[in-house]
């Protein structure tokens, strides 16, 4: 006669694989435990190298507002190969603006003598053109540097002459009512004052930096009106090729004219979420902007850092 197991027998049975399942769960949740470790120590080191590529920008110089806002394509990194930089000088605050060809990781170095070159440059070099022409030497030498020593992952570009940056810098006088703007080969940037959003194409962008050796045109900056209220954007195309599912690519002209009264900061987080919208949060480049306007006077609170709440 067939004998069936008891409840006991059951209970016993039911513990020793409770036990067999917790101890192997034990080794699991130490990987988890040791990734999410890895993961958090990797984002730290991507956030210390953003601050050290791209540091943070001062909101405020007299009475001129900027803000600026960044967003990789890349989920793994939080820089990429677009880039900003402000600098207040002799000659006012100049801004910088642009885009390493590709992006991710690899554009990093590049970024870095880019943006180190304008920060020391800006302040001794008297003109948009001749600082232009300093930041294309800059780029030229880190470009043969890098291609001599193999590129730091950069090389393959460097070496079939196919790397280089485009980039707009623009200026604007402690004392004067207009903004200077020289472009080398990089987008459109936006001037709105009141109700007019106007599109600003240079009349000669030049060719990206990298590449001014075979430039046989102009150097040559251009000036517009920008009295208290005008609000100038820089932007990278990033903001002007991002497309939705349907293909169609966003324009930022309406959201522009509704946040450019709530001052720079409000201007590039709007944008960016606009961008994020658009695209369903899928970034196909990197993105970078940067708003400047004018007050009629400097913050009570003296500008260092951004109004307190």
């Amino acid at each position: 006669m067939r004998h069936l197991p008891s409840d006991g027998q059951h209970a016993v049975v039911d513990y020793v694989a409770l036990v067999v399942l917790a101890w192997a769960t034990v080794p699991l949740c130490r990987l988890r435990l040791f990734l999410r470790d890895q993961l958090l120590g990797a984002q730290r080191v991507a956030e210390s190298a953003q601050r050290a590529v791209l540091p943070p920008v001062r909101s405020w110089w007299g009475n001129t507002w900027v803000a600026v806002r960044y967003e990789a394509a890349s989920a793994a990194a939080s820089v990429g190969g677009d880039l900003y930089a402000a600098e207040h000088t002799s000659y006012g605050v100049r801004l910088l603006i642009g885009d390493v060809r590709g992006k991710g990781l690899n554009s990093i170095p590049s970024v870095a003598a880019l943006v180190g070159s304008f920060h020391e440059a800006a302040h001794h070099t008297p003109t948009l053109p001749e600082l232009a022409r300093h930041l294309d030497q800059a780029v030229t030498r880190h470009i043969r540097e890098a291609a001599a020593v193999g590129g730091g992952g950069e090389g393959g570009d460097e070496a079939s002459g196919e790397h280089f940056i485009t980039a707009a810098v623009a200026q604007i006088p402690d004392d004067g009512t207009e903004v200077r703007l020289i472009s080398r080969g990089h987008c459109p940037a936006f001037l709105v004052s009141g109700t007019v959003l106007r599109v600003w194409e240079p009349e000669h962008p030049g060719m990206p930096l990298g590449l001014g050796e075979f430039d046989t045109g102009p150097w040559v900056d251009e000036v517009r009106p920008f009295g208290p209220g005008s609000l100038l954007l820089l932007c990278t195309d990033g903001l002007l090729e991002a497309r939705d599912a349907g293909g169609r690519f966003y324009t930022p002209d309406e959201d522009l004219l509704r946040s450019w009264r709530h001052g720079p900061a409000t201007v590039v987080d709007r944008l960016a979420q606009a961008v994020h919208t658009h695209t369903d949060g899928v970034l196909a480049d990197d993105l970078a902007l940067v708003a400047v306007t004018r007050a009629e006077h400097a913050p009570p609170w003296g500008g260092a850092e951004p109004a307190p709440p």
